[in-house]
């Protein structure tokens, strides 16, 4: 997760993750420590992938 957190806040995007432990939160706040390379971030932007992943447990009911 740190590494997502990383490249968001590199593209001057704020996330807001869930994290309930405070494991989870910790790892998350730490996710600055991270110093992407250039390369790194232009191989994650190259990432082909336009689909949605999500928990069906925690999704909402979207209708049609």
């Amino acid at each position: 997760m740190g590494v997502s957190i990383d490249w968001a806040l590199e593209k001057n995007v704020l996330p807001i993750p869930k994290a309930t432990s405070r494991d989870h939160i910790v790892d998350n706040v730490r996710a600055r420590d991270l110093d992407l390379t250039d390369e790194q971030i232009e191989r994650i932007d190259a990432i082909d992938r336009h689909d949605r992943q999500y928990d069906p447990r925690y999704a909402p009911a979207w209708s049609n």
